[in-house]
């Protein structure tokens, strides 16, 4: 972002980026919500006061597998569905939300990734799935073979999990990898080994899933917010 300040507090259309987020999960009627925060913690906590949120504290920011880690600590309950949202993802709608998690529900899945088919899947993590269709891994850009990176299906960085099923598989992570950080992507590979039912959830609109990463992008997500409401 060039910038010194966190990325979910960066501005669009006047709010922080986590508002959205935040809201989204309000609106789709999730009873339960953990913000982990690391950089500029307080500053996060602080945008977001006025919010009936958790936060869980991450000193040490090893990847979106222990972010996830620490926000299972921080959650009392142990059986039901847990779901893992970006926090600098402010376009996603409720009803696509609550139509993932709906479905999720009613197909008995351990794992429902949400995933996109985009015009440019260029730093996204594919989909990749076995010859019957079903995901076999989620494989971040920067560790696909080129074959896999000709694949147009991501994975957004959301899920809906069983939370037994998360808490028994987030524990079992690993740091090898090319970013030597705990994937949240890998436990998608374990809970197949373990012979865990997987299953995905195609946002409608493939927009609905773009994370904010730039400038560039911060400015044109005015647009798409605004095109995005016009055909709900």
């Amino acid at each position: 972002m060039k910038s010194g300040l966190a990325k979910v507090l960066h501005r669009l259309e006047g709010r922080p980026l986590v508002h959205y987020v935040v809201e989204c999960a309000l609106r789709a009627g999730f009873q339960h919500s953990v913000v982990v925060v690391g950089f500029q913690k307080e500053k996060v906590m602080e945008a977001l006061r006025d919010y009936p949120v958790q936060f869980a504290v991450q000193l040490e920011q090893n990847g979106t597998g222990h972010a996830v880690q620490i926000a299972l600590a921080a959650i009392p309950e142990r059986e039901g569905s847990v779901v893992v949202l970006a926090g600098d993802a402010p376009f996603l709608r409720s009803s696509t939300l609550k139509a993932f998690v709906d479905q999720h529900a009613s197909s008995g899945s351990d794992c429902t990734v949400l995933t996109a088919l985009v015009p440019d899947p260029h730093g996204y993590g594919r989909i990749v799935r076995d010859a019957a269709g079903n995901v076999s891994a989620i494989v971040e850009h920067d560790d696909c073979a080129e074959t896999e990176r000709q694949i147009r299906e991501v994975n957004s960085g959301m899920y809906c999990f069983r939370l037994s099923s998360l808490v028994s598989c987030a524990r079992l992570l690993t740091d090898e990898n090319v970013q030597g950080e705990l994937y949240l992507t890998d436990v998608v590979g374990i809970m197949r080994s373990k012979g865990m039912k997987l299953d995905t959830f195609t946002a409608p609109d493939w927009r609905e899933i773009l994370g904010i990463n730039t400038v560039e992008q911060l400015n044109q997500g005015g647009a798409i917010l605004g095109a995005l409401r016009e055909e709900a």
